[in-house]
């Protein structure tokens, strides 16, 4: 995950089919938090059994109800037989909405916490 700066990992069995999922929020709270070892705990302890996933077909915005219902920062995308495809993130999410309203995005006034931000380190 820190080589490919990867928010979490798919984990599959020998035939490709999906086990679970592991992201940097599961490493922060079941082992960190719980005191374990990283490189001692197993995947299997930790990660996400059976993880909700857009099969291939399903509308986006069954991504965007698992992430805002469920709680969710990515959703796995595969095919009936849990093969997984790749994933669906929030930042995907983020830019598909950004295309459906590109006017109301681009068109934002100045300011607010990012310009706030590019001011602070702008004048350091």
């Amino acid at each position: 995950m820190l080589e490919r700066r990867q928010a979490g990992v798919l984990i599959v069995d020998v035939d490709g089919r999906l086990l679970g999922n592991l992201h940097g929020a599961d490493v922060l709270t079941r082992v960190a938090g719980q005191g374990r070892d990283a490189k001692q705990t197993a995947l299997g302890t930790v990660m996400t059994r059976d993880p909700d996933r857009a099969a291939t077909g399903r509308s986006r915005a069954y991504a965007v109800h698992s992430m805002s219902v469920a709680g969710y920062r990515t959703v796995p995308l595969g095919h009936a037989e849990r093969r997984p495809l790749g994933v669906v993130t929030v930042t995907d999410v983020i830019r598909w909405l950004a295309g459906l309203f590109p006017e109301a995005v681009l068109n934002l006034p100045p300011g607010g916490r990012a310009q706030a931000a590019a001011t602070r380190s702008n004048a350091g």
